[in-house]
């Protein structure tokens, strides 16, 4: 007891002397091969070190990888540092809570109060950073009212110029320091003692200064009560409050990713994208929310191509851009798992040196593959990256060890010489002269499903790109639940209810033997894992729980503690485990297809299909679906539609697409209200006479 528990580094802290270090304090080196001071940073300070905090924001990489791409796209440059400071877009954006990619701004409590402040000028977004933290925040309601037609009110007419901007209430340290100095007299030196004396909560000192400050304020004609009143307020707000220095600097970086979102929304999602899904950070859940967000925005997000893709996410010139749609983004090649940099730069260096890739086989002939192999193109594949080839990407998978032979030979031929009458006769592109176009020999397979092509998708990128198993259910589902990507802006203990498609289970045992499980539950913003407790699983229909089943959860949200106590159960906590991570612990799962919403939707569809007047007996019972209705949801309706065998055949109708499918002889129903019914209680499908 009383040792040191473990070495850990500050993150940022970068301790600065007059000589070198060693001569001072004693060294050691961390687990990257860095310097450290073994001291912590009060014993520095105590040495007399100088101890600065370097740092580092993504959003500052996203802000120049924007500017870089606006530059390039208009030919002109942009100073993203002095960007007028009135654009109203970029308010209204604020204000209207689209606040997906911006810095600061981005969760649920901030979005409230944006809605309720509607900031209007750089002031209120650097006063938003500084009100929404303990303590300050029990003043938002005042400085709304205050804002938006109320009068802001002033302790006294001599604080007006230091309480102006912030509508009559302090949010800022430096605000205390003016008070204190305004009333006491105090120097700003002595104002920030003061301040430091109440944020550290000592009696005394606080007592001490309370007394320094009422006698400086009688000293400067204010009365005892007003002096009382105010140092009040300066107690009740010193250990919360913030830097107005620290809050602009944040509050301009702020400004500048809505500018950018607002005014060069390609660019800007481009690069955001490029940052998290195709980055160092892998943030894959952040890249599934940011591309929902993009599409919201009117923009394209198209599937990696080894004929277009760079490195990173590619904003692309648009000649029919419009407000509504102003253009397209493409998913780099840098963001598919399994292809490395280094294969990257060689399909890039192919391509540029000899054009387009006609066929797999193609390019497996030029591209080099030693550092682009078989898992990398794999990966390709699924990713969607051939898919503008025109071949499925099935009989691409099957056909690629052939291709790869192919040109290894081809390759070994050309070492030694060998060279075929087609070259003698010219022509050919790329580092293969003569070769000319090179048609695929791939096995005749079926395409796919789009169940097992979205879930391939998954597997290499991270996240669905060309669609998402949960499309056709997406209105349904948000009618009913919260987002997964929400939770992290609720507290420890909350109420919520979550609903998706489980994509993983792991069942196990607690240390008494009882049994229980991990269920990862995926919606369109991102993934959970949900802790099923042995009381809970025990009590529950287990095929809910198997992978690729919709499923609606009502638990609690967990940070680390339910989470934690669960692997204790089981006997496979570790350090550190599940820390920064948020959990459901469920009390109750259910079929996301049952409850009241979905029995409302089935009585509604029940009750209109019945009430549409119809010219004699119907000759086909019609039933109206999303083209993006997945295998999953199809497959429903086909289980429901043999439930009411009949005489009536069944026509399947595409709702975007215009087209329609009559089922065969094999399927025929009854055309009943029961039937209505159960058809209307799928999310997606609608019956029709």
């Amino acid at each position: 007891e009383g040792a040191t528990r473990h070495v850990s580094v500050h993150a940022a802290g970068v301790v600065i002397a007059p000589e070198p270090l060693e001569d001072i304090v004693p060294l050691m080196r961390n687990k990257d091969g860095r310097p450290a001071i073994q001291f912590d940073m009060d014993q520095c300070k105590k040495l007399g070190l100088l101890k600065m905090d370097f740092l580092g924001l993504r959003n500052l990489t996203v802000i120049d990888d924007c500017r870089k791409r606006v530059e390039a796209r208009h030919g002109r440059p942009l100073d993203v540092d002095n960007l007028p400071l009135g654009d109203e877009a970029t308010f209204r954006m604020i204000a209207e809570g689209h606040t997906v990619g911006m810095f600061q701004f981005e969760s649920s409590g901030y979005v409230d109060l944006l809605r309720k402040m509607r900031p209007s000028n750089i002031e209120d977004i650097v006063a938003a950073g500084a009100l929404y933290r303990p303590g300050p925040m029990e003043n938002i309601p005042l400085y709304v009212s205050s804002k938006h037609g109320g009068h802001p009110v002033y302790p006294h007419p001599d604080l007006e110029p230091i309480l102006k901007d912030t509508y009559g209430i302090m949010i800022y340290q430096e605000q205390v320091q003016q008070v204190a100095a305004r009333m006491g007299g105090f120097t700003l030196g002595e104002a920030d003692m003061l301040r430091r004396a109440i944020s550290k909560k000592d009696p005394e000192l606080m007592e001490k200064y309370r007394v320094r400050f009422t006698e400086g304020c009688a000293r400067h004609g204010y009365a005892r009560e007003l002096a009382e009143q105010v140092y009040a307020q300066i107690e009740k707000f010193a250990g919360y409050g913030f830097n107005r220095a620290h809050s602009a600097a944040y509050g301009y970086v702020t400004y500048q990713t809505a500018y950018l979102k607002t005014n060069h929304p390609v660019e800007y999602m481009a690069a955001l994208l490029t940052s998290t899904a195709g980055g160092k950070t892998n943030k894959k859940d952040s890249a599934a929310v940011y591309i929902a967000e993009a599409r919201r925005l009117g923009i394209a997000v198209l599937p990696p191509d080894v004929n277009e893709s760079r490195a990173d996410f590619t904003d692309l010139v648009d000649p029919d851009a419009r407000p509504d749609r102003p253009g397209t983004i493409r998913v780099g090649l840098g963001a598919v798992k399994n292809v490395g940099s280094t294969a990257v730069d060689a399909i890039i260096a192919a391509r540029r040196e000899g054009g387009p890739f006609q066929s797999l086989t193609d390019f497996c002939r030029r591209v080099d593959l030693k550092v682009c192999n078989k898992r990398a193109i794999e990966s390709l594949i699924k990713a969607g990256a051939f898919d503008s080839l025109g071949q499925p990407r099935a009989r691409l998978l099957a056909g690629l060890e052939q291709s790869m032979k192919a040109a290894q030979a081809r390759a070994k031929e050309m070492a030694r010489g060998q060279r075929s009458l087609l070259d003698l006769l010219g022509g050919g592109s790329g580092g293969d002269a003569g070769a000319g176009p090179v048609a695929d020999v791939l096995p005749s397979l079926p395409e796919f499903d789009a169940k097992e092509l979205l879930a391939q998708e998954k597997d290499v990128l991270g996240l669905y790109i060309s669609g998402h198993p949960l499309d056709s259910v997406r209105e349904a589902l948000y009618q009913r639940t919260h987002s997964i990507a929400s939770l992290r802006d609720r507290s420890d203990g909350d109420r919520c209810t979550v609903g998706g498609i489980v994509s993983g289970l792991r069942r196990t045992s607690t240390k008494k033997g009882d049994a229980m499980a991990f269920v990862a539950v995926e919606d369109l913003t991102g993934q959970t894992e949900v802790v099923l407790f042995p009381k809970v699983y025990a009590a529950l229909d287990k095929e809910l729980v198997q992978p690729d089943r919709l499923v609606l959860v009502r638990g609690k949200v967990s940070w680390r503690g339910e989470r934690r106590a669960a692997e204790a159960e089981e006997g496979a906590a570790e350090e550190g485990d599940a820390a920064g991570e948020v959990t459901v612990v469920a009390d109750e799962v259910e079929s996301f297809l049952d409850g009241p919403t979905a029995e409302l939707a089935a009585a509604t569809a029940a009750e209109e299909y019945l009430a549409t007047p119809t010219r004699g007996a119907p000759e086909r019972f019609v039933v109206d679906v999303p083209t993006a209705a997945d295998d999953l949801g199809l497959q429903l309706l086909l289980a429901v539609l043999r439930a009411h065998p009949g005489q009536l055949p069944v026509e399947i109708r595409f709702r975007e697409e215009g087209r329609a499918l009559v089922a065969g002889q094999a399927l025929r129903v009854d055309g009943s209200g029961a039937l209505a019914r159960d058809v209307g209680a799928i999310p997606f499908a609608r019956p029709q006479r």
